[in-house]
């Protein structure tokens, strides 16, 4: 006879191991097999299960929509942090355009207008300054002529050409050379009539060196420049070389010539273009 004793504590083994609820087929079975007992204790809570899928959104709430609120205060400015380090050198850059622009232009056509005008300026002030001394000039010139119509007429001759002076003073050939080199002129030399006539005048009855001599070579007279004599007025018997020593030539108190010593002292009469 087969012994169900320990067929209860099976039950309970297997409420505990198993799933809570059977089917009505199972319970019917086992009913009809042991009659049922008092229900036991309810058993500890089984592990919990996995996690399902996320669900799908939802629809969104019913109710308006806050309106956004307004922008808060701006905060105070932070401290300038610490100048970087600087950067390196960019590339060279296109070159600029040079093309002038219309105000460019029309500034530079100013500037070129004012410094015409100042020009015009200069111009006309360099014509007056000209202008008044080319009459100072004139005014000058006009004293100058003056002056040496007074010198001419109180000390001087003058011919066509030349200008004949004399101070009076008296010296050897040598010595007259010199005084008339200092007033950049020459002993005064006749190369015609009128010009023997004008040294005659104003040497009235002084007799004074004439700018000849034949010292290179005798009886050849050169002026003083080396040219061989082109006029003379020779007195008769003249030139004579009396003496062996006449190698320079005086004008008489006559208008004649005659050759005289050089180291006579003669007067000195100098000449000069007129």
């Amino acid at each position: 006879m087969i012994d169900f004793s320990w067929f209860p504590l099976l039950l309970i083994i297997m409420a505990v191991y198993s799933e809570p609820i059977l089917s009505e087929t199972t319970e019917q079975t086992c009913c009809s097999v042991v009659s049922c007992g008092t229900p036991g204790a309810n058993g500890a809570p089984g592990k919990d299960g996995r996690d399902g899928l996320k669900g799908e959104k939802g629809e969104p709430g019913q109710g308006l929509r806050g309106i956004q609120g307004p922008p808060g205060k701006m905060g105070p400015p932070g401290h300038p942090g610490p100048q970087g380090f600087p950067g390196p050198a960019g590339m060279k850059g296109d070159t600029g355009d040079s093309s002038v622009s219309l105000n460019e232009l029309s500034t530079l056509e100013r500037k070129i207008q004012h410094l015409e005008r100042q020009l015009e300026s200069i111009n006309e002030s360099f014509l007056r300054l000209v202008t008044d001394s080319n009459k100072k000039i004139q005014t000058l010139q006009a004293q100058v002529d003056k002056y040496q119509n007074i010198l001419i007429f109180s000390l001087g001759k003058k011919t066509e050409e030349k200008l004949f002076l004399t101070n009076g003073e008296k010296a050897t050939f040598d010595r007259a050379k010199v005084l008339c080199e200092q007033l950049k002129a020459t002993i005064a030399t006749p190369k015609n009539a009128k010009e023997n006539k004008a040294i005659h005048d104003l040497a009235k009855d002084k007799s004074p060196f004439l700018g000849i001599t034949d010292k290179v070579q005798e009886g050849k007279f050169v002026y003083m420049t080396g040219e061989r004599v082109t006029y003379t007025n020779w007195r008769e018997n003249e030139p004579n070389n009396s003496g062996s020593g006449e190698d320079c030539v005086t004008l008489n108190d006559d208008g004649s010539w005659n050759d005289i010593s050089c180291t006579t002292s003669l007067l000195v009469v100098c000449e000069l273009p007129a």
